[in-house]
């Protein structure tokens, strides 16, 4: 097997980006809709800053570049069961993910 085919076979694509197989980040239950949205459950709130931000993927990317784009939002699935935020926005100049609807219980 040539080089170039067994570095293609080491990719995995996670939420739209190339990543190598072996340094690809734990998204853990984080999945993009078709609208662009993310949708995750409560136990992986901290990973949109922990995980999904371009400081940490940009370096791991095997190609492409982060496509999260500022304004994005998170929303997540069992918030009312974990009394957890509702939704979260990513903006693009701090990298960060910040809370923009609470639990309201």
């Amino acid at each position: 097997m040539s080089e170039k085919a067994r570095i293609k076979m080491s990719n995995i694509v996670k939420l739209g980006m190339i990543f190598d197989s072996s340094t690809a980040p734990d998204f853990g239950s984080i999945c993009q809709s078709t609208s662009n949205e993310y949708i995750l459950l409560a136990a992986d709130i901290s990973k949109l800053n922990s995980a999904l931000t371009s400081t940490v993927c940009t370096p791991l990317l095997a190609s492409g570049a982060f496509n999260v784009q500022s304004g994005a939002l998170a929303f997540v699935a069992n918030w009312k069961t974990a009394s957890a935020a509702k939704v979260y926005m990513y903006e693009k100049s701090s990298d960060t993910w910040y809370e923009v609807v609470e639990n309201d219980g």
